[in-house]
């Protein structure tokens, strides 16, 4: 992404790959001068989406495949803005790692 780097985390390493008080994290950001975010991978794609959109607190997700895939993801009303992100980035940043793993075409919020 143009202002920063996302990097797949392998499920369970999610402590190792941020370090002791976030420092392996900012070490990185210093080296490349620019932002760092992190998503932790999942077994299924639901699970996936769920990780994706974190800190969003995920009810539900379900996978529709119609004419094409899409993810139809279930958040409290009070956490639709996390899921979103500021101008888009976080359901725009879970979309985009979606398509790449999971060949999901979009996520909807419900």
């Amino acid at each position: 992404f143009d202002d920063r780097v996302v990097f797949l985390v392998s499920a369970g390493e999610m402590a190792t790959a941020i370090g002791p008080g976030g420092r392996t994290v900012q070490s990185v950001e210093r080296r490349i001068g620019r932002s760092v975010e992190l998503v932790e991978d999942a077994d299924t794609p639901e699970a996936f989406v769920a990780s994706a959109l974190a800190p969003a607190a995920v009810r539900h997700v379900t996978i529709s495949r119609q004419n094409d895939t899409v993810a139809y993801v279930e958040v409290a009303e009070e956490d639709r803005g996390v899921a979103i992100g500021a101008q888009g980035k976080t359901i725009d940043t879970a979309r985009e790692l979606a398509r790449r793993h999971y060949d999901i075409d979009d996520i909807q919020l419900t």
